[in-house]
């Protein structure tokens, strides 16, 4: 009693368009991300340069003022030295 029977089912692929949406929406996602991580890298390495010049303006400083006191006690010395002569 058991007969070969064929059957002919005809399928309409319905998933294609939704993989397809999910697939460009990875894609923004991931363009996205990469976006994020370059603009993040590009705000830290102008932050650490910003750094680096305040540093060098704060060391500048230092050595300029070091330098005015140097200037004053060497004036102040030539100072002592011809009051000495004068007083001799």
């Amino acid at each position: 009693m058991a007969e070969n029977v064929n059957i002919t089912i005809k399928a309409f692929d319905k998933t294609k368009k939704g993989f397809g949406s999910v697939a460009s929406g990875l894609k923004k996602v991931t363009g996205a991300v990469f976006s994020m991580r370059s603009a993040l890298a590009v705000t830290a390495g102008a932050a650490g340069f910003g750094l680096l010049v305040k540093k060098n303006l704060e060391a500048i400083d230092s050595l300029s003022k070091t330098a005015q006191k140097i200037v004053l006690y060497l004036l102040f010395q030539v100072f002592v030295m011809r009051l000495k002569i004068v007083l001799i």
